[in-house]
């Protein structure tokens, strides 16, 4: 574009007047000077010489073409000012628009800019000289490069992850698969069906679901659902989406979906249903009376032998028919269910063996016979209910037909069940046992147990043994075992004293499950939540980082500088409850944080108040209202000079509705205070935004013996 009033054909002396124009150059809406056909310079503007960071010799040779310290292309190789675009232009006759370069200013500082040339002709047609108006672009290209960066990164997360990761139109047509996703579907490339329909990829039986379910995500929904996937080869998975509605560039929606194969965890719930039905026809073919209850000893299972014992058929869901069941000691005492030993296994979550009882049924007849309670436990530990086998003993005979049917039982569980002596030795080993740990029965019976434990781990069993010699009861010991092959395997193991008739412990019975698949998806998890505090934590940077850009050209401003130090007060608060996983942070410590940096001298500062575990939302507003105070104790208050303190008191305390939280903070030793004659931001925040966000109550005073702050909050956990 040309100068206004500079003709693209103009006279040398034309030329040269409105050149020589200071006023005009001044007034030009962007940075801009002429030069003459030789390249030397006839006039710039004050918003060039800020862009070349230097204020160039008008007609200086050395100065040909361009006023910059340097010239360089995009690429940051140097150029010669011959090679440059204005000398092109005059060379060529040629204008040119939107000319990317690079000048280096003195201070070695790259500025990009782009140039927007025009050759100058006399009325003749000769050239005579060229303007070129330029306008600085650093800031742009910056953001470009820091976009395309995050925009890699980004890219670099989705074709890693082992989730298939996919953007389907509205239509139904495939807009992006994954690395993951195209495995997959069994596909090599993305462009063999980049724009074919998605539905192609779901069982003829789910597709008329999945596009309903397609369409509600894109007017808007965030659903989950399963469905079954087939590949090009005619791979068929189990899968499970997390659908959200993604709006594209053109303003135009489709749905973005997170989809992850839980083919194998499907057969592991069907295997689970198909063992405990096949654990249900063996208990309904024992002739042992069985049944379980739930944590409350409610009936939730019994078998038909249960029914013959009991003289009733029980109604499940109830414990009615139990405690309507007359029991009995074996010297003829009235027995409490409530001491029963069924009763007792659900209370002390343990085993009890040996305790013979009578019961009577309803139509008067009485059984002797022997219990064997066990509760039962998920895989965390967590109390389910029990199991009980009634014992006849009318019939020694029958009761030892009983006896190995139970041991079946045992023989046929998933878990590894071993019994061992007092002094470690393996007794007994069921084929759960030689499926985990890789031995048969035959190498394993009468070998130390110790042959299961890693060498750093040799220490356990000792520390186990005396456990049990003591009768004590082992729940859910995690720990680490090693299989005949060398491997090591997590393992959730339970260790019960074994007693003989008389009492005495004569060994232990172990049972251990494989929990590496838990611990897996443990670990897993953790790796999310990881990845998410790494994105808060790079959002609060990006935030800072754009608030300081948005501020640069404002010189010192107080404003910006009290809005970072409150994004440092909260990224202070985010350190802290990270590291606690977001279920809330110490108080202690949180006050500690976010002080030492303002007042390094730990001894001026007295915080006490009971061990208190605070909420994410209350973590947050207590460290900016802090941090405020803190920052104006080091202005204005006992922060200030030598001799002043801060004292920082909390409690707890519950009213007829509901449990509170206060917090005092009083300076002293500082400075006389005055109440501020205006209220500006920060005692805003304090008064106000405090009260509002955490419902609570709120007082900021100004004695003159030092700033006397005092909040109380509802408290819940």
């Amino acid at each position: 574009m040309a100068a206004p009033g500079l003709a693209a054909a103009a006279s040398p002396a034309e030329f040269a007047a409105i050149a020589s124009d200071a006023a005009l150059w001044d007034l030009l809406p962007c940075a801009a000077y002429t030069c003459n056909a030789n390249g030397a310079i006839l006039r710039y503007n004050k918003k060039a010489a800020d862009i070349w960071g230097r204020e160039p010799e008008l007609g200086d040779p050395a100065e040909g073409y361009c006023g910059s310290y340097r010239p360089c292309a995009p690429d940051g190789r140097l150029l010669s000012r011959q090679d440059g675009p204005v000398a092109q232009a005059i060379r060529d006759g040629q204008s040119s628009r939107d000319v990317e370069v690079v000048f280096e200013q003195p201070s070695g500082r790259l500025i990009h800019a782009k140039m927007n040339i025009d050759p100058i002709r006399d009325d003749r047609g000769k050239i005579i000289g060229a303007i070129n108006c330029f306008q600085d672009v650093t800031a742009r290209k910056q953001a470009e490069r820091r976009l395309e960066r995050r925009e890699s990164l980004l890219q670099a997360v989705v074709e890693t992850t082992p989730e298939c990761i996919t953007i389907v139109a509205r239509d139904g047509s495939l807009l992006h698969v994954n690395h993951a996703g195209l495995g997959m579907i069994e596909a090599d490339d993305f462009g063999d069906v980049e724009g074919s329909p998605a539905s192609q990829f779901i069982a003829p039986e789910h597709r008329a679901h999945w596009s309903a379910l397609h369409e509600k995500v894109c007017k808007g929904d965030r659903l989950t659902w399963e469905f079954d996937l087939v590949g090009l080869r005619g791979g068929r998975r189990r899968m499970e989406t997390h659908a959200a509605p993604l709006r594209l560039p053109d303003g135009s929606v489709a749905a973005l979906a997170i989809t992850h194969d839980i083919t194998t965890r499907r057969q592991g719930e069907e295997a689970v249903r198909e063992s405990e039905s096949r654990l249900r026809e063996l208990l309904e073919a024992l002739p042992n009376a069985i049944y379980t209850t739930d944590a409350q000893g409610l009936v939730t299972f019994y078998n038909q032998a249960a029914i013959e014992m009991f003289g009733r058929r029980p109604e499940l869901g109830s414990d009615e028919w139990l405690r309507s069941w007359k029991l009995y000691r074996t010297d003829g005492s009235f027995l409490p269910y409530d001491e029963s030993s069924m009763a007792l296994s659900l209370q002390e979550k343990r085993p009890i063996r040996g305790e013979e009882a009578i019961g009577e049924r309803p139509d008067g007849s009485r059984v002797h016979f022997v219990p064997y309670p066990t509760p039962l436990v998920d895989a965390r530990g967590k109390l389910v209910g029990a199991v009980n086998m009634l014992v006849d003993l009318s019939d020694r005979k029958k009761a030892e037909d009983y006896a190995q049917r139970l041991a079946a039982i045992v023989e046929f569980s998933d878990d590894a069940i071993v019994s061992k002596n007092t002094h470690g030795v393996i007794q007994t080993w069921n084929k759960g046992a030689a499926r985990l740990f890789g031995y048969a029965a035959e190498e394993a019976i009468g070998q130390p147990v110790s042959m299961l434990i890693p060498p750093e781990r040799q220490d356990e069993e000792p520390a186990i043994l005396e456990r049990i010699r003591l009768g004590e009861r082992i729940d859910h010991y995690e720990t680490v075992r090693i299989r005949k092959d060398g491997t090591l395997v997590d393992i959730s193991l339970t260790v019960s004293p074994l007693k003989d008739a008389s009492g005495k412990v004569v060994g232990a019975s172990k049972i251990a499950r494989d929990i590496t698949e838990r611990r897996r998806q443990e670990e897993r998890r953790q790796l999310l939540v990881n990845e998410l505090n790494h994105r808060v934590k790079n959002t609060l940077a990006t935030v800072q980082s754009i608030a300081s850009q948005a501020f640069r050209n404002e010189g010192h401003d107080t404003n910006f500088s009290q809005f970072e130090r409150r994004l440092v007060a909260l990224s202070t608060a985010h350190d802290v409850l990270t590291r606690e996983n977001w279920e809330g942070a110490d108080l202690k410590e949180l006050v500690t944080r976010t002080l030492s940096p303002l007042c390094p001298q730990a001894e001026r500062v007295d915080a006490s108040g009971p061990w208190i575990r605070v909420r994410p939302k209350l973590a947050l507003s207590l460290s900016m209202a802090l941090h405020e105070l803190a920052t104006n104790a080091a202005k204005y208050g006992s922060l200030s000079n030598q001799q002043g303190r801060i004292k920082i008191e909390w409690r707890m305390f519950e009213t007829e509705s509901e449990g509170r939280f206060g917090l005092r903070w009083e300076e002293m030793g500082g400075p006389p205070v005055e109440a501020p004659k205006r209220k500006g931001f920060g005692s805003r925040l304090l008064e106000r935004a405090l009260s509002s966000e955490l419902d609570a109550t709120v007082r900021l005073a100004f004695p003159p013996t030092g700033v006397v702050y005092e909040i109380e909050a509802p408290f819940r956990g």
